[in-house]
């Protein structure tokens, strides 16, 4: 960015409050990003990347720090010299002026051209202005999901997401060009019958790859969010947990070997959950889903330690999905899952940290028609 970085550097040791929203740090040995307030202890100089914009760090593949959080940092033209046009487009975007339009629309509204908007928006802020929106957007779901109880659901809708599928995507997949979040393509494959879910993914993610030239990586980092630990001490499971015993209630079991699936059929069903042959990564990637998520408050990670696969059943009464008119509310009053978890599985669920994929596409290329 266009500050000085020995100046920015002075503000941030001194973390003066002057410059909350002037600028954001990333930190590279982290992956995370701050504001020059952040209390955190502080990085090496060499480790540090200084941005004007969160979405332009978000935009580099670092993901928001849960103590400063810089979502709620003043959205403020943050440096000398900053664009009139460039500050309209940021206020029209925070009124959510892309979740309904595109940016030829909001070009018109400001009296330019698409063009010289991305234009101004690579020169001064450092990313384009869907890129902006998608980071306005996933800034007020994190908020929404941290200080209130709303459903998963609403959070979606109230943060400017069209469907619930964009807000899952958008929670874990970042960058690429302007049109990968704007124009949806129909992609036909065929494979075999007897392909392992593994399989099918990897050959859906080679397809891709051919057809958009798609260059993907895989970034993990450690951030705050619910984790899964056993609640005994004697590390006992509870009755509704058993080992697997290499066969599958329904079916049989897949070949593939991958911890993130589970062997056999699993997931919601009417009156609870199943799972067979899951290991406890695939139980917490189960309780992330928006069933799940909506009850407890945010994503779940593993940190139980256990490496085996087991055969579970959780009987739990999930509340009717949200209703058609949006005016009304579904009546509930069941249990927490959370207690139904510990009751019945002997997992407890508590503040914790663990591992965060997050899906980067670094270049994507629009398909010529066949």
């Amino acid at each position: 960015m266009a500050h000085d970085a020995r100046r920015l550097y002075k503000a941030l040791a001194a973390r003066d409050p002057r410059f909350d929203g002037v600028f954001f740090v990333g930190v590279t040995s982290t992956g995370i990003y701050c504001r020059p307030i952040c209390p955190a202890k502080e990085a090496r100089r060499e480790h540090l990347r200084f941005f004007a914009y969160a979405a332009a760090a978000e935009r580099a593949g670092f993901r928001p720090c849960l103590r400063c959080r810089p979502e709620v940092a003043p959205w403020t033209p943050a440096w000398n010299g900053t664009s009139a046009t460039v500050t309209r487009a940021l206020r029209l975007i925070g009124e959510g002026a892309l979740d309904d339009g595109d940016v030829d629309a909001l070009a018109a509204r400001l009296g330019v051209t698409s063009r010289q908007v991305r234009r101004l928006f690579d020169e001064h802020v450092g990313a384009p202005p869907v890129a902006v929106a998608q980071a306005r957007r996933v800034h007020f779901a994190r908020t929404l999901l941290v200080e209130t109880s709303l459903p998963i659901t609403d959070v979606a809708f109230a943060a400017g997401f069209s469907s619930l599928r964009r807000f899952n995507t958008a929670m874990r997949v970042t960058g690429g060009p302007d049109w990968v979040n704007q124009t949806a393509f129909a992609v036909e494959g065929v494979a075999s019958a007897n392909v392992t879910p593994r399989e099918r993914r990897l050959m859906l993610q080679r397809l891709l790859e051919e057809r958009f030239a798609l260059k993907l990586t895989t970034k993990v980092t450690t951030v705050d969010m619910n984790v899964l630990v056993v609640e005994r001490r004697d590390g006992t499971l509870g009755p509704k947990v058993k080992e697997w015993n290499g066969t599958c209630r329904n079916g049989t079991p897949t070949q593939d070997d991958d911890p993130a699936m589970p062997r056999c059929l699993s997931g919601y069903r009417p009156g609870g959950i199943t799972l067979d042959g899951a290991t406890m990564f695939s139980v917490a990637e189960l309780l992330s889903l928006p069933q799940g998520r909506a009850l407890l408050g945010g994503m779940v990670g593993d940190a139980t330690v256990l490496k085996g696969r087991y055969t579970m059943d959780l009987d739990y009464q999930f509340p009717p999905p949200r209703p058609a008119n949006p005016g009304t509310t579904p009546e509930f009053s069941g249990p927490a899952l959370s207690t139904a978890i510990r009751e019945q599985w002997g997992l407890r669920i508590q503040p914790g940290q663990a591992a965060f994929r997050l899906v980067v596409i670094e270049s994507a290329q629009l398909p010529i028609e066949n």
